[in-house]
């Protein structure tokens, strides 16, 4: 038999769904372990091989697809916690992030007027100090109007080394 395992690390719970060949689903959750995240997504696919009877070699030698995600980063980038990130980003554009655009249209259903220069502006996700650039181009189609420098990405990475990220 030919499983189908996906496994979801979210901030608090990690999410195991095994589909077998006949279509009938399995799920499982474990708690999401953020010190070593392997442990949360094996103890559901441990979980998951026990609903079935097997040992999690056997499931895992009958499976043949496993698909695995996760929002851990992303939680870390919203909330501004875990450790200190840079931004490379392409050269002319190393603050745009900073920028507070938004399309008319996005901002129809909002209590707030878009225009009151009261409004708190969201926290950057980094530091105007801690984002470089790279010399590189790329247009709306994907075509590569400059190709990428290395030598540029060397020089952004020594700088955020040096700026201790």
């Amino acid at each position: 038999m030919a499983y189908k395992i996906a496994v979801d690390s979210g901030g608090t719970f990690t999410d195991g769904v095994l589909v077998k060949e006949s279509g009938e689903v399995i799920t499982t959750k474990a708690h999401t372990t953020p010190q070593d995240p392997a442990f949360g997504t094996m103890d559901c696919i441990r979980k998951l091989a026990s609903e079935l009877g097997l040992t999690v070699e056997d499931l895992l030698s009958q499976t043949d697809t496993i698909i695995h995600g996760t929002t851990m980063a992303t939680n870390l980038v919203a909330t501004h916690s875990g450790a200190k990130m840079g931004t490379i980003a392409t050269q002319g554009y190393r603050l745009r992030m900073t920028f507070q655009q938004v399309a008319k249209s996005d901002w129809q259903d909002k209590s707030e007027d878009m225009f009151d220069m009261r409004l708190e502006a969201p926290k950057a996700l980094t530091s105007n100090h801690l984002m470089t650039e790279v010399e590189e181009r790329v247009n709306v189609r994907g075509e590569v109007l400059v190709p990428l420098n290395e030598e540029s990405v060397r020089e952004a990475v020594r700088y955020l080394k040096g700026k201790e990220v």
